[in-house]
């Protein structure tokens, strides 16, 4: 299993413009509700938007992407260096 992280082009190319402007205003410490009322959605819509982000992302929730999306994940450098050392 390679590293979790994710370089931009990458996330750019996973991820639709839509998809991009919703992790965007998550970053920048915009509730579920706000993003809704900044991109004229309902609150499902943006749930649906973050759970398909999610998933494309590999991530299991908001936190994991946030830290992946602004290139902190270091539960990744663990990982790799877990599966280095068993197989030493």
């Amino acid at each position: 299993m390679g590293s979790v992280l994710m370089t931009a082009a990458e996330q750019d190319r996973l991820l639709t413009p839509r998809e991009r402007q919703i992790m965007e205003l998550l970053v920048t410490g915009h509730t579920v509700g706000e993003i809704a009322g900044r991109l004229r959605r309902t609150r499902k819509t943006v749930r649906n938007n973050l759970s398909t982000i999610y998933a494309k992302l590999r991530v299991r929730g908001q936190s994991e992407a946030i830290l992946l999306w602004l290139g902190h994940w270091p539960h990744a450098r663990a990982a790799d260096a877990g599966a280095r050392h068993r197989l030493a």
